[in-house]
C-alpha cells in the first residue's frame, strides 16, 4: 500500500513537472463561466443581442411580463432550452458554445416567436472578442 501510494505520487509530481496535460487538467478542469442575464417579457428579451465568447456561458433569464415565457437556442450545433418561466420568476441555462458565429435564441411557447420573441447571440472567439459591442 505505501509502495503504490508513494509511486502515485512520483507519477503526479512528474506530471506537473513536465506539463503533462491530465495533470494540469486535473488542477485547473475548471473554465470560467460568462454570465449573461436576460430579462423577459411580451414579448420580447432585453437585451435582444448579446456578444459571448466561445465556451460555457451561464444565462440567467427574468421573467418581468404577465406570462409565462421560456428561452431556447437554435443553430450553432446548440439544441438546449427552458420550455416555461412563470411570471416573476427566473431561471438558469448554462449553454456551451463550441464555435463561433451567430447563434438564434428564442421563446419556445407557441406563438411567441412569430411575435418577435428572439434574439441573437453573437459567439466568438478569445482572439476576436475585442471590440464587439452588443
Amino acid at each position: 500500500m505505501y509502495k503504490f501510494f508513494k509511486i502515485s505520487l512520483v507519477f503526479l509530481f512528474v506530471g506537473l513537472v513536465s506539463d503533462s496535460r491530465p495533470a494540469a487538467a486535473f488542477f485547473h478542469s475548471r473554465e470560467p463561466i460568462v454570465e449573461v442575464v436576460l430579462t423577459v417579457s411580451e414579448f420580447y428579451f432585453n437585451p435582444s443581442r448579446v456578444t459571448v465568447p466561445v465556451g460555457k456561458v451561464k444565462f440567467t433569464i427574468m421573467n418581468v411580463g404577465n406570462y409565462s415565457h421560456g428561452l431556447a437556442f437554435g443553430g450553432g450545433g446548440i439544441s438546449q432550452r427552458i420550455s416555461r418561466i412563470n411570471p416573476a420568476r427566473s431561471a438558469t441555462l448554462t449553454v456551451r458554445f463550441a464555435e463561433s458565429g451567430e447563434v438564434i435564441f428564442y421563446c419556445p411557447l407557441k406563438g411567441h416567436r412569430k411575435r418577435g420573441q428572439e434574439g441573437i447571440a453573437f459567439v466568438t472567439s478569445a482572439e476576436g472578442s475585442e471590440g464587439k459591442g452588443s
